[in-house]
């Protein structure tokens, strides 16, 4: 659900951490289609992997599987319900897995060219030699007037060339409150939410829309012969909606990292944004 929430209409400045998890801009094909009266949403698609942030493939023999399906559960004026599920299944050219992410400012996790990044990877797998890895995900939203959660729980396997199994997992949870009073609405051709738009736009007659959001993110990759470290995030979030297209958005990050070498870190970030888009 993250995934297929545009950028234009985050809630944060990101996505969360288990992100790292989804083969997000491959090429390929898709289908997709929705369901009782647009309540439900199926999609499936095949595409060559792995894919770099430049369209790129990494020889000729990767390929990835992956699908996702959504229900609208209730849906009365302004409260609505929301759950949804998602599998991918990858085998990748370059016969290597790696799993990893910043702290929630920038992702690259898939470029498999030799690129420094200016935030680095706070946790990392390292290269693992693998035929194949796969991704399961849950997924859960809800909106009762101001108010919006959202949340998914993501669980992935790793094959090895050698040794056994390899599970790694990861998590978030987020809520919002629109000071305003405006709600955030249900888009049925995605299965997602977008952004909120102000009552009274920002001008002589009104401020806009205001937002306060918080959340919570782990990633975890570390199992077995794999260090690859623990993280988690706390951000706070003001968002202030100028009109429909204009909306100004501050984060504080709080990050927890747990080294399997047992010398755990914090660290503080502050982000800001202007966004203008049409």
């Amino acid at each position: 659900m993250d995934a297929q929430t545009s950028v234009r209409e985050l809630i944060f400045l990101e996505r969360s951490l288990p992100f790292a998890f989804v083969p997000f801009r491959q090429i390929g094909v898709g289908l997709y289609d929705k369901a009782l009266e647009e309540r439900a949403t199926w999609a499936l698609s095949v595409y060559r992997f792995p894919t770099d942030v430049f369209g790129d493939t990494a020889g000729d023999s990767g390929y990835g599987f992956s699908t996702r399906e959504t229900l609208l559960l209730y849906d009365d004026d302004r409260s609505t319900i929301h759950v949804g599920g998602g599998y991918t299944y990858n085998r990748p050219a370059t016969e290597v897995a790696r799993l990893r992410s910043p702290p929630e400012v920038g992702f690259n996790q898939l470029d498999f060219r030799a690129t420094d990044f200016p935030v680095p990877f706070f946790v990392d797998s390292g290269p693992i030699a693998t035929d194949s890895y796969q991704v399961i995900n849950a997924e859960l939203a809800l909106t009762r007037g101001p108010w919006f959660a959202q949340s998914e729980v993501y669980f992935a396997r790793v094959d090895p060339s050698t040794g056994s199994g390899l599970n790694f997992n990861g998590a978030y949870a987020q809520v919002a409150y629109a000071l305003t009073g405006e709600t955030h609405p249900y888009n049925p051709a995605s299965g997602a939410y977008s952004r909120i738009t102000p009552n009274n736009d920002y001008g002589p007659c009104g401020l806009g829309a205001w937002e306060v959001a918080g959340r919570w993110s782990r990633l975890d990759l570390t199992d077995g012969a794999v260090a690859g470290g623990v993280m988690n995030d706390l951000t706070f979030g003001l968002n202030w909606y100028l009109n429909k297209y204009t909306k100004f958005q501050f984060n504080y990050i709080h990050v927890f990292l747990e080294r399997p070498a047992g010398v755990d870190s914090e660290a503080d970030v502050l982000a800001l944004r202007a966004q203008l888009d049409f």
